[in-house]
């Protein structure tokens, strides 16, 4: 995915107000706003995101953090002229470009401190949560040290420090936790970790002077050192028992300027993310930036096992992908949403001053580098990557002309030429004896896909001994486990192993093969073009509406636009399995995966793709049954809600039912917003008809404008159909949460 760039500035000035400046794709723009926190509002949020509450489950943070984040976005966003630049922005987007926000707040003062990867917009919801809207802190600095090719594995330097004088790690288990989330990543061999044996300063000068390494992962303890007034890490001193050494930004910054091929430093210390007052380059990570380093990660707070096992193993996973730092940073944050479902998501900080996120680029995966830019001391030189040959062809110059590559391997190509004819022998005998190729070889869909037409420049090869070929490499679904109802994103790598451009190619994915409603081309797109040797990925988000394991496929280059040397590797099934958690449905998103722009008339067929009906709760024959249902937005005590009711004077205060044709789920709930006073009651039934009635809630009192959660029957049940009751008033549903089938 591409980055169009959203660049935040926020100074403090003298009479205490602040000058938000915007540099975005839609024009410049700036304005001189008040601040809307005081020192204790930002001393509160701190405390609570470095207790308890953040470790807090999904409807806890839903009422703790939403407000703090939209009152951060209507800080940066509350000016016309800023707003019209946002807004403006967003137009410009597409599938495959995102909008990156880079924000500086060197000189924002007390402000520097509030957690703005907590950034939310009341449309879009948390902007760090979603891989298209990355947010990164841009510490202003002129000096980065270049993009060069390098060889995977990703060599990850670990330090783990904990000096006796201060409280102990479980230094072992932390080693495990970080080897756990990159165990397969390691056996894959895209990321090899190496741990440093001891703690202490010189111990990392000395592993960083004789090896190569590409990130600095630090686990331990960080301190602020008021007298300095500056951050430090606590190193040990490499005395017996070792006690702590307190080392400066700076300190730790010079020796990590000996290993030129560190484009990475990713710090797990408590308050390491931290930014002193008036000079930034007192802090940690804007230290790190100052000498050149490309990227820091950070914890802002302290960071729970799970959360960081789901961390490292996207994070690094995607790194080692080549996706650009703060994409790779998103993933993790998403992973972490969905599968700890807490709010620790918001615990990484990305300190970045990369122009377009890439620290890294693809050198080769396999075999010794045999690039002339190798320096002597392991490292690799600036150069400009090289095209990489298919396989099998290693050892030749890559350099070189395509005719002197054939002509100082001729064996090869008389290699290739005999299999080819021993190939075309095989194709042509059967049509000489009358045979016909069989029909059932290749899948046949008899839905035409949405495709995008490709340019008219599309690159055609025709030498055989120079043609491209399109693989598939990783397919990562993120969350790993989504929940019905919640939005994930698939990601996939295409890499061109071939020796030749591809030129433009359609792509396209079916969400569903197997599980009714089977769905076909669910995700379309094309890439104009994939240079010998490199790789892009794509990347959509989809959601489901059911529970289970869904069989689907990715497929490239459909209509055969780009001849390859070998076709048969344009298809991918893989298989999506959701998680066993209530589907909650909050009407904001439509099963096609719109957003809800209310008002919307609900018709049959709205629903249909999750199997869901909504209608009056009457008997057939009623004049009412016919009445139309609307989704329209309405003000609540917590603020605009959107709700479900039946649209229709006479008919109003009619039950409403909600059907789920699809089969059973083991319990069900309803959050209403009433207009009135009175009670509401809740019917379950096991059948679609509403004959076998299984349980009925007790009358839940109601308050004007106030939410009211209603329901559960507080067992495994089997239920198909669920009757709302208001009485004297419209059922108002805003959200449905169904419980998974009974085992």
């Amino acid at each position: 995915m591409d980055y169009l760039n959203f660049a935040v500035d926020l100074s403090q000035l003298p009479d205490g107000r602040y000058r938000i400046s915007v540099s975005t794709p839609a024009g410049e723009a700036s304005a001189d706003v008040t601040n809307p926190f005081t020192e204790a509002e930002i001393a509160d949020i701190l405390t609570l995101l470095s207790g308890a509450a953040r470790r807090s489950r999904e409807d806890r943070v839903k009422d703790t953090l939403k407000p703090i984040g939209e009152k951060l976005f209507n800080f940066l966003f509350s000016d016309r002229r800023i707003s019209n630049a946002y807004f403006g922005s967003l137009t410009r987007l597409n599938d495959n470009t995102g909008l990156r926000f880079k924000l500086s707040v060197d000189a924002a003062g007390l402000l520097s401190l509030l957690p703005w990867e907590l950034l939310r917009d009341p449309d879009r919801g948390y902007l760090v949560v979603d891989n298209t809207t990355p947010l990164v802190r841009y510490t202003k600095q002129l000096v980065t040290r270049t993009i060069t090719p390098i060889q995977l594995p990703l060599r990850v330097l670990v330090m783990i420090s904990s000096p006796s004088d201060y409280p102990q790690l479980n230094v072992e288990k932390e080693w495990q936790t970080l080897q756990s989330a990159t165990a397969n990543l390691q056996k894959r061999g895209l990321v090899q970790l190496e741990r440093v044996d001891d703690s202490t300063l010189t111990t990392l000068q000395s592993k960083l002077r004789g090896g190569v390494y590409h990130v600095f992962h630090f686990i331990g303890h960080s301190d602020y050192n008021k007298d300095a007034d500056r951050g430090v890490l606590i190193f040990e001193d490499g005395g017996s028992p070792a006690k702590g050494q307190p080392i400066s930004a700076e300190e730790l910054s010079q020796r990590l300027k000996l290993e030129r091929t560190l484009r990475l430093v990713v710090l797990n210390s408590c308050h390491s993310g931290r930014t002193i007052n008036d000079d930034p380059f007192r802090g940690i990570t804007s230290s790190i930036i100052a000498s050149e380093i490309p990227a820091v990660v950070s914890m802002q707070f302290e960071i729970t096992d799970g959360a960081a096992i789901v961390f490292a193993r996207e994070f690094y996973g995607a790194l080692a992908e080549f996706l650009p730092i703060d994409m790779a940073v998103s993933e993790a944050r998403l992973a972490i949403s969905g599968e700890i479902r807490n709010s620790e998501w918001v615990t990484p900080v990305l300190y970045m001053r990369s122009p377009d996120g890439h620290i890294f680029s693809r050198q080769g995966t396999h075999g010794a580098d045999t690039s002339p830019n190798r320096s002597t001391s392991g490292g690799v030189l600036p150069s400009t990557p090289s095209i990489h040959p298919p396989p099998g062809t290693l050892g030749q110059s890559v350099e070189k002309p395509l005719i002197e590559r054939l002509r100082d391997n001729r064996w090869i190509v008389g290699g290739i030429a005999l299999i080819s004819l021993v190939l075309l022998a095989l194709l042509i005998a059967p049509l000489l004896n009358g045979d016909t190729p069989d029909p059932t070889a290749t899948t046949v869909f008899t839905d035409t896909p949405s495709l995008v037409t490709p340019t008219s420049d599309t690159v055609v090869t025709t030498d055989p001994n120079a043609l491209p070929n399109l693989v598939l490499g990783r397919i990562r679904v993120v969350p790993s486990e989504p929940i019905p109802g919640q939005f994930f994103r698939v990601n996939v790598t295409i890499t061109n192993a071939g020796i030749a451009d591809t030129g433009a190619f359609n792509w396209s994915w079916d969400a569903s093969q197997d599980q009714q409603p089977i769905q076909l081309n669910s995700a379309t797109g094309s890439v104009d073009n994939i240079p010998p040797g490199s790789s892009k990925t794509v990347s959509f988000p989809f959601l489901y509406g059911w529970w289970g394991t869904y069989t689907t496929l990715f497929q490239v280059d459909l209509e055969g636009q780009v001849r390859e040397s070998n076709e048969l590797d344009n298809r991918r099934p893989f298989p999506i399995t959701l998680s066993n958690q209530p589907f909650g449905i909050d009407f904001t998103v439509l099963p096609d995966n719109s957003t809800v722009e209310p008002p919307i008339t609900v018709g049959s067929d709205l629903f249909d793709p999750w199997r869901l009906d909504f209608l009056p709760a009457l008997e057939v024959g009623d004049p009412c049954l016919a009445a139309p249902l609307m989704l329209t937005e309405i003000e609540s005590d917590a603020g605009p809600d959107i709700v479900l009711s039946i649209h229709d004077d006479i008919c109003a205060n009619s039950p409403l039912s909600v059907r789920i044709v699809r089969g059973f789920v083991s319990d069900a709930q309803v959050v209403l917003l009433p207009a009135a006073a009175g009670e509401a009651t809740v019917t379950y039934f096991s059948d679609l008809n509403g004959t076998l009635q299984i349980g009925q809630t007790p009358p839940t009192p109601l308050n004007p404008n106030a939410v009211v959660t209603i329901g559960g029957l507080g067992e495994s049940a089997q239920i198909r159909r669920i009757d709302i009751t208001s009485a004297g008033q419209p059922v108002r549903l805003t959200r449905l949460i169904l419980f998974p089938p009974p085992q």
